[in-house]
């Protein structure tokens, strides 16, 4: 059976190839690497790496759940499921996305030094948790301002006055929301070793927010093929 076309990778791309799990596909990635072979281990590698991010998302709603019982001191009969589509407007989308990055940013400066001293206790302890919390940590900061920065170009694209293209709108749209749902994965695993709960608790709300915002204002972004789906 003829595989289906699918719109060029590029398309789709987070600028972050060490992290991408089909470099081996991509055309403008192509020469970075001498071996075909070693690059796609390293796609495997990735995808293993976004699989544990993934699962992290898909648990969420239980440490959400946890958390809100430890502040509050009772455990919630249920939280807002994350996939109900909320009211948002425009406006509130680029507010919200912006919000998010000036927040996130503020918080990994002011948390450097935590960040640093759990870094140095890893490494003395177990150096594989200490490989899997920076990457954690740097999955924050790589999404941190890649989401208000895709959900301003799909926002700019869909109001121009010629007919925009579908693709100008949903590309950018599903790059932020992978963005989103990728550091709401993070944020859950940097849980298991962050005691500041109500922190973490905030950035996952404003995530869920920006995903429910996103899937609001553009109702076809899931019709837009994923990075996965290249294979």
């Amino acid at each position: 059976m003829k595989r289906k076309s699918l719109p060029p990778i590029q398309n789709f791309c987070d600028r972050w190839c060490e992290r991408c799990i089909v470099a081996s596909h991509c055309p403008v990635y192509t020469g970075k690497s001498g071996d075909a072979f070693l690059q796609k281990r390293k796609d495997l590698e990735n995808r293993a790496f976004w699989g544990y991010i993934t699962y992290m998302l898909y648990t969420s709603h239980d440490c959400l759940v946890k958390m809100s019982g430890e502040i509050t001191g009772e455990i919630p009969e249920m939280i807002e499921d994350p996939l109900e589509i909320n009211d948002f407007s425009m406006t509130d989308l680029s507010l919200l996305a912006g919000e998010y990055a000036s927040k996130v940013w503020e918080w990994l400066k002011v948390s450097k030094d935590k960040i640093h001293e759990r870094e140095e206790l890893m490494k003395e302890t177990n150096p594989v948790v200490l490989k899997l919390f920076t990457d954690v940590i740097e999955v924050i900061r790589w999404y941190g301002q890649l989401i208000s920065v895709k959900v301003e170009k799909s926002i700019l694209n869909s109001k121009r006055d010629r007919k925009p293209d579908e693709l100008d709108i949903y590309a950018p749209a599903r790059i932020a929301l992978l963005a989103a749902d990728r550091s709401m994965g993070a944020f859950c695993a940097l849980l298991q070793w962050w005691e500041e709960d109500d922190e973490l608790l905030s950035f996952l709300d404003m995530l869920t927010d920006l995903s429910n915002a996103i899937l609001g204002l553009f109702p076809n972004v899931l019709m837009v093929p994923e990075p996965s789906q290249w294979n």
